[in-house]
């Protein structure tokens, strides 16, 4: 009885300690953002990421909202997903995209494919050269 006890709270705990940690896309974005842009992170305290697809009402405020703060350099704004990149620069004006502070993902590598919120603008704020908070705007 004994030993049937002590083979049950070892299933359990093994159980709970090797369940996998649910991956969100808050978290994984996270994880993109500071491998892809690393000691460039230090030169911004706001990331915007604006997908070419998804939700049009928030990607079209979100263009916007670029267009409207493309000149402050602490901010660095990521378009992924887009369909064509000449509509992009032709509609969000070419000396836009001409800024330090402007990427054009052209390998989607911003856009993560298998989680819904991927078609909503987000913009992660930084502290200390890492990602603090992440949120759709």
């Amino acid at each position: 009885m004994k030993n049937k006890k002590i083979l049950i709270s070892f299933l359990v705990f093994f159980i709970i300690n090797c369940k996998e940690k649910e991956i969100t896309y808050y978290s994984e974005i996270t994880k993109i953002v500071e491998i892809k842009l690393g000691d460039k992170l230090k030169e911004y305290d706001v990331v915007y990421i604006i997908p070419g697809s998804g939700c049009t009402g928030c990607i079209n405020s979100a263009e916007k909202f670029f267009i409207e703060n493309v000149s402050n350099e602490r901010c660095i704004f990521i378009f992924t997903y887009y369909f064509s990149r000449k509509n992009l620069i032709l509609r969000l004006k070419k000396e836009n995209f001409d800024r330090k502070n402007v990427l054009i993902d052209d390998e989607n590598i911003f856009y993560l494919e298998k989680y819904n919120e991927k078609v909503f603008p987000i913009a992660i704020e930084l502290e200390n050269n890492r990602v603090s908070k992440v949120y759709n705007f």
